[in-house]
């Protein structure tokens, strides 16, 4: 469990460091002090009882746990706008520069606007070229041709995403360490092709993808498998996704974790089952990295990716997978890359719903089953009320960020999960089978697609007619909030530490699949 004490104190760093304004010289001297003496700790418990390092929950010293916090304290640090000697934001809100990049992604076609994220390589001021870092907001018209891989220039004024008295994370924009945006300026794309091959062919692979689903099944079912299986979901009309959200399933729409779970699973049994132990790791995880980049590496779908990178090779070397240890790891390893993804909306919203699968839906689906006194072991498979419990269970965790958000709780969020839920797999499985028959041969992708045709019409009905009724949405008030959060963090506080208590002394499992 070390490196599941060490990842927690590394995101407790993160999340306390706008509040201690701890000095960016003191961080990294207060660290060294902290190593030095957790090696003291560790040649004081060669001769001595120490707290830590002799439970087996923990063996690991004090001193080392306070170290990563300061370590989550430098990282928060070192990522603020600015930090960087050749950030680009030192130029931020300056007027005729040009700016030559590197489109890095995939752009976002809008309904008005295109929006591009830049990588930049230099920006010169009148006959002045300095090289810098960072990357730049783009927005241009609508329908503009530009693409991932495309080297650009970019002249106007940069402006920045970041008011002074405002934190780095409080905006979008900041979030995604994009703390400099250029609106409509003059653009030259001066090469093309520039970007990485793999990723490249992915992005192509996806509108590709994108157009077969379209030519396959009418909309506006086209324009909601789009968003299931590539978390493309602009073609998505506002009535539609305001049912969804409206009636609660906008989850099942929005690309989860759910189908890295799908893929991993399959994928990983079915090598397996055929001996090819060998390969079956390095096969599984690239596909799941692979996938993670062609639907766009939302943080959902990354925090499953990697997941699922850790959760494999632990079970190939016949170790117990354990699903909290990995959940607070993959959150560490994403925040190392970006530390403001710790408030972003959808990296709490599935962090928590993911925590509170893990540690509350299978000891409230034990309590509920001896309570029915069911003992017949048959007896105890019961897909709807894993179903009901489990969808509580994860609407009690992000209750509290939801209603931030919207000051209001749906009354059907229930029945609507029950009706749709079950059909998920079925519609993942199969408009995936679609899409990728159909990038071959567009025609026997019909097929498939006559069958998940109405299934994703069912969803659709069901989201509108639910949502339908001005009852089923309640406004509540704002101290609903705070009452909220405290029952929510203490119940997952609580099942937490009976879980990780609990697996104080893992035992060995010869099980294949991981998750």
């Amino acid at each position: 469990m070390p490196l599941f004490w060490l990842s927690l104190a590394f995101i407790i760093g993160i999340g306390t460091a706008p509040l201690l304004h701890l000095p960016s010289k003191s961080a990294p001297i207060l660290t060294i002090i902290s190593v030095l003496f957790a090696i003291f700790e560790i040649y004081f418990s060669r001769r001595h009882t120490h707290p830590f390092l002799d439970k087996p929950l923990f063996r690991i010293p004090l001193a080392l746990i306070l170290a990563f916090g300061l370590l989550g304290m430098i990282t928060f640090q070192q990522n603020l706008p600015g930090s960087a000697g050749d950030d680009i934001y030192h130029f931020s809100e300056t007027s005729d520069v040009a700016v030559m990049g590197l489109v890095s992604f995939d752009p976002s076609e809008m309904a008005r606007y295109t929006s591009a994220t830049i990588t930049s390589k230099e920006i010169t001021l009148g006959d002045e070229t300095h090289p810098v870092m960072g990357k730049v907001r783009l927005t241009l018209p609508q329908g503009f041709p530009i693409a991932y891989g495309d080297v650009v220039i970019m002249r106007g004024t940069l402006n920045s995403t970041v008011n002074s008295p405002q934190k780095p994370f409080d905006s979008r924009d900041g979030r995604e360490k994009v703390f400099v945006d250029m609106d409509f300026p003059q653009v030259e794309i001066i090469a093309r092709g520039q970007g990485n091959p793999i990723i490249s062919t992915l992005f192509r692979i996806r509108e590709r993808a994108y157009k077969v689903i379209f030519d396959m099944i009418p909309f506006p079912e086209s324009a909601v498998l789009s968003g299931i299986l590539l978390g493309i979901e602009t073609a998505i009309p506002d009535y539609l996704w305001n049912g969804y959200r409206a009636s609660g399933i906008a989850h099942i729409i929005a690309i989860s974790g759910f189908n890295i779970s799908i893929i991993t699973h399959l994928l990983y049994r079915y090598l397996s089952d055929r001996k090819n132990l060998k390969l079956a790791l390095p096969i599984t995880i690239l596909t799941v990295i692979l996938y993670t980049i062609l639907v766009g590496a939302d943080t959902p779908v990354v925090r499953a990716a990697i997941m699922a990178s850790i959760a494999l090779p632990a079970s190939r070397i016949g170790r117990r997978s354990i699903s909290i240890h990995n959940l607070v790891i993959a959150a560490a390893l994403m925040l190392v890359i970006n530390p403001y993804l710790l408030w972003d909306i959808s990296f709490q919203l599935s962090f928590l719903a993911t925590l509170a699968l893990q540690v509350m839906a299978d000891p409230i689906i034990h309590w509920v089953i001896s309570i029915l006194k069911i003992k017949d072991e048959k007896d105890k498979q019961h897909p709807l009320l894993d179903a009901i419990i489990t969808t509580l269970c994860a609407s009690f965790a992000v209750f509290p960020i939801l209603f931030r958000m919207t000051g209001t709780i749906s009354r059907v969020s229930i029945l609507a999960n029950i009706l749709v839920a079950p059909l998920q797999p079925f519609i993942m499985l199969g408009g995936g089978a679609a899409v990728i028959i159909g990038l071959i041969s567009p025609i026997a992708s019909w097929a498939i697609g006559i069958f998940v045709w109405p299934l994703l019409a069912f969803c659709n009905q069901v989201a509108i007619r639910l949502s339908a009724n001005p009852a089923s949405t309640v406004y509540l008030p704002a101290w609903v909030y705070g009452v909220s959060l405290f029952f929510s963090i203490s119940t997952l506080a609580f099942f937490s530490t009976k879980q990780v208590i609990s697996l104080s002394k893992p035992t060995i499992t010869s099980r294949t699949d991981p998750i």
